[in-house]
């Protein structure tokens, strides 16, 4: 059930995502927010694809 853990108000995920799409969602945002400047790539994610198989 999604909604709020038991520790702090850490997000429970809903049941129906799966965690690896989380990670990979989670790793594109940094890859966008923060590597890519940092290597000096000056570009701007502007969204994220679904990555399931329709």
């Amino acid at each position: 059930m999604a909604g709020v853990s038991g520790v702090g108000n850490a997000p429970v995920p809903p049941e129906n995502l799966p965690l690896e799409d989380m990670i990979l969602k989670s790793a594109v945002t940094y890859f966008g927010e923060v590597l890519l400047p940092y290597l000096g790539i000056d570009y701007e994610v502007k969204g994220i694809a679904p990555t399931e198989l329709v």
